[in-house]
């Protein structure tokens, strides 16, 4: 019933998970006959890879929850504050729209002159964690930036607030797929002589939210 249902799933991420699963079990049942001389039967296998596809779903619709970082409401700021004098405001938006990922950044000084923007578009992207995978790119991009500018102090802001609590406390537990981006965020961070990173509201990041 399994297998059945499976062929005729009809959304195309669903039967890749769920061949995925399948495959890998076959595969582990290949290498118990090749290595242990053991032998499961066809429908164990089966059940196998049904068990870890529902497994995985499972895990990923607990995964908003898991990982989302609540502001408190009372530290929330809703316009765009220019920098002190001879510090660097970068402010950075992720976007997404159906499969496609997007990261909009602007950099100004102390009295709102525009120093540089940019933007990145990711083609494709595939699970749950497309709205954060879009934000932490948007903040390495932003540091980037400060670097191709070569500003020795800055702020990286933007309105996701659970970004902005992932590289300020490394205690937080954070998506596995945005490990990577987080790595390379906090190793540029000797860069500078000062940066921070800090969160405003969609009303005060719209100048990022427009180009991404």
């Amino acid at each position: 019933m399994f297998f059945n249902s499976w062929l005729e799933h009809r959304d195309s991420i669903e039967v890749l998970k769920l061949g995925c699963n399948i495959l890998w079990c076959i595969w582990k049942a290949r290498n118990k006959v090749v290595f242990e001389a053991k032998m499961d039967i066809f429908i164990k296998v089966i059940e196998a890879a049904n068990n870890l596809y529902k497994e995985h779903n499972f895990l990923l619709d607990g995964f908003d929850h898991r990982f989302t970082v609540d502001p408190p409401p009372a530290s929330l700021v809703s316009v765009w504050h220019s920098p002190p004098r001879g510090v660097i405001k970068i402010n950075v938006d992720g976007a997404t729209d159906n499969s496609f990922i997007a990261a909009g950044v602007i950099a100004r000084d102390f009295t709102g002159k525009v120093l540089a923007c940019s933007s990145i578009f990711i083609n494709f992207w595939v699970g749950p964690d497309k709205i954060i995978f879009a934000e932490a790119s948007a903040f390495l991009q932003g540091i980037e930036m400060a670097i191709s500018l070569k500003v020795d102090k800055v702020i990286i802001e933007g309105d996701s607030y659970s970004m902005v609590a992932f590289l300020n406390d490394d205690r937080l537990k954070y998506p596995w797929r945005i490990r990577g981006i987080l790595a390379d965020c906090k190793k540029f961070l000797h860069l500078f002589s000062s940066i921070s990173f800090s969160h405003v509201r969609r009303e005060g990041n719209m100048a990022a939210h427009y180009i991404a």
